[in-house]
């Protein structure tokens, strides 16, 4: 598994750069301007579209085929690439948190937008990882696409949510503890969706 999640980051490598430059432009413009609303949907958008562009790589170079003449289990090639989202929502989790806090938000707001991003881009990859396993980039790019903006619409509106009704006046504890209910259903439906991709990919012709 270390294997093939390391083979994803240096197919990625040169994509995590270009995010890497726009994350620490828009970051420091948001975190200047006290809004981070931009940033946060970028950091969506990163940690939702990587592990696919993982998979397209893989598929444009006819890697399942070579890789299944090794010792390689298909449960581990499709759990590289669930491995590989959860990892970037991690990162783009904290750096979230970070962010939040560098412009004088507390620790209860910024844990609300950073949890507003895991959940959101958890349940886009719970959609369409399985789909991408089945039907492959080409035939899934229009959902992809439609898709894609999910996460960012999302992290941007609880953001702004936050800056015009500043929630948090009324009940921290509420607010915190209604999205972490959120993001303990989405974890049950990512991990649904990632048996559910095992039992797509078995059955699939290379």
């Amino acid at each position: 598994m270390k294997g093939l999640l390391y083979k994803d980051m240096m197919n990625l490598s040169g994509q995590f750069k270009v995010y890497l430059v726009f994350i620490l432009l828009y970051g420091g413009i948001s975190i200047y301007g006290g809004n981070l609303g931009f940033l946060t949907g970028i950091l969506g958008i990163m940690s939702a579209i990587l592990p696919t562009s993982a998979y397209a790589y893989d598929e444009r170079a006819g890697w399942d085929r070579l890789a299944l003449t090794m010792p390689i289990r298909r449960e581990e090639l499709v759990a590289c690439k669930y491995l590989l989202g959860w990892i970037l929502i991690l990162i783009a989790f904290l750096l979230t948190v970070t962010a939040q806090l560098l412009i004088g938000s507390d620790l209860a707001e910024s844990l609300f937008v950073g949890l507003i991003l895991v959940a959101t881009t958890l349940l886009y990859l719970s959609v369409l990882l399985p789909m991408l396993f089945r039907f492959g980039v080409e035939m899934s790019r229009v959902i992809y696409v439609v898709l894609l903006l999910v996460p960012a619409f999302a992290v941007s509106a609880a953001v702004l949510f936050f800056t015009v009704y500043r929630p948090f006046s009324v009940s921290k504890s509420f607010f915190i503890g209604t999205i972490c209910a959120f993001i303990f259903l989405a974890a049950l439906i990512n991990y649904g969706s990632l048996r559910l991709s095992v039992k797509i990919y078995r059955k699939k012709e290379l």
